[in-house]
């Protein structure tokens, strides 16, 4: 009958427990980046939703944006109310543009090509500020119908 070595079993049960943490180690991790990933879905929707209760509770800016929708002249002050309101929404698009899988970010331009069709103060704040964005997002832009 061979002999149990005492230190070969605790190198055994050592490397047993090496791959046993290994293994919880990679489950942790995918746990965190599933969790990671829904908190930056999270923080794109609460985007959105910060633009449309921007507009709900505004009275003013909802005003302003029904009269650029209308073709109505606007004065120098809603005009610059108008243009820090596109220039956070373009913000916000150039953000879902570095992040956002090609799938989900079909709808989003689709959104902002129509919103380029039925707003002027949008076209020109683009044309103005568009220096000031990244390149490959300007580019972008010019490929999916923006201007």
């Amino acid at each position: 009958m061979k002999k149990i070595d005492i230190g070969q079993v605790v190198a055994i049960l050592a490397n047993i427990g090496v791959l046993a943490g290994i293994f919880f180690l990679a489950i942790e991790l995918r746990q965190n980046n599933q969790l990671m990933e829904d908190e930056a879905r999270r923080a794109r929707a609460s985007s959105v939703q910060e633009t449309w209760t921007v507009m709900a509770e505004n009275g003013e800016l909802a005003s302003i944006i029904a009269k650029d929708l209308n073709g109505e002249r606007l004065d120098q002050v809603d005009s610059l109310r108008l243009m820090a309101f596109w220039l956070r929404t373009l913000t916000d698009l150039q953000l879902a543009y570095q992040e956002l899988p090609e799938d989900e970010l079909a709808p989003v331009a689709a959104r902002y090509r129509s919103n380029f069709q039925n707003f002027p103060s949008l076209v020109t704040t683009w044309e103005t500020n568009r220096k000031w964005f990244r390149q490959d997002f300007v580019t972008w832009m010019d490929d999916n119908n923006a201007e």
